[in-house]
């Protein structure tokens, strides 16, 4: 009996010991006041959808690409820049930018000094939508400018057929327009005559062409100035054609037409340029962020 009374004993301790155990577990837990702003909380684990195809690609493509000018009566030339994965992306549209070259080049001139190589990075690394880049070959740019019809081949011909090519946003937001020296003349007159049509307007390295300031002014004065393209003109302080550069930026702020003008060390060469071709491709696309 002693043994029995000693073994129920036991076993009343166990059980009062087991359930005290079970109580300090079900009720001790960790106090959270509602008005602490800094409770840490813990959120659902998000759904993660896709909304690209990973086709693989790090880089961008350039292709050749001609097509027959009526205005000419010949075959153009132009390189087009397609951003990564365009081909896998058949649901997309993309905005675009025109980059004009110099005088006596071509259309790897822009490709030469790095431009598609600033696209691949600023699309890669998240910093842009993707878009494509249009260069275009003025084959008579050697001739005066008062006999070519470059402008109105761009406008008429070029800029039609690349929408209906290449899955274009044809929108004026989506659209840009850059020139190096005598392409630089070519963007202003096309871009200043045609305001609606761009969303920005650079010319680097501009030389004037003849009366082009106060005929494109005094055309722009009809579009209200929250209507106009932005605009950038820059320059090396070294470059035999920053008077005119000068002479042009003054016309625009003596219109208060809001522009951009910067004058850095450097002269009227590739050089310069490629210094600074990053900010170049940067600012043109600064609206598609």
């Amino acid at each position: 009996m002693k043994s029995f009374s000693r073994n129920c004993t036991f076993l009343i301790w166990l059980i009062i010991g087991l359930s005290a155990c079970q109580q300090v577990t079900t009720t001790v837990s960790p106090s959270i006041d509602p008005q602490t702003t800094n409770t840490p909380t813990i959120a659902p684990k998000p759904t993660i959808t896709p909304t690209t195809v990973s086709c693989g690609d790090k880089t961008g493509r350039i292709q050749k690409a001609t097509f027959k000018s009526k205005l000419l009566g010949r075959e153009l030339q132009l390189l087009v820049y397609l951003p990564e994965c365009y081909e896998f992306q058949s649901g997309e549209i993309y905005p675009v930018l025109y980059l004009l070259h110099g005088q006596g080049s071509n259309t790897e001139q822009w490709v030469k000094l790095g431009a598609t190589e600033i696209a691949d990075q600023l699309i890669f690394l998240g910093k842009r939508h993707p878009f494509i880049i249009v260069m275009p070959f003025e084959d008579d740019s050697l001739q005066p400018t008062t006999s070519s019809q470059f402008s109105q081949v761009l406008l008429k011909e070029i800029i039609p057929w690349i929408d209906a090519t290449f899955r274009i946003c044809s929108e004026k937001k989506c659209r840009s327009i850059a020139g190096i020296s005598r392409g630089a003349g070519w963007a202003f007159r096309l871009g200043l005559s045609n305001p609606e049509l761009f969303e920005s307007i650079a010319a680097h390295s501009l030389p004037s062409f003849d009366g082009d300031d106060k005929r494109i002014l005094n055309g722009l004065k009809k579009f209200p100035i929250s209507d106009l393209p932005r605009i950038w003109i820059d320059a090396g302080r070294s470059d035999l054609f920053l008077p005119e550069a000068r002479e042009f930026e003054a016309a625009l702020t003596e219109s208060q037409i809001p522009h951009e003008f910067y004058v850095y060390g450097g002269y009227h060469d590739e050089e310069y340029w490629q210094s600074h071709v990053e900010e170049y491709i940067s600012w043109s696309t600064l609206s598609w962020k």
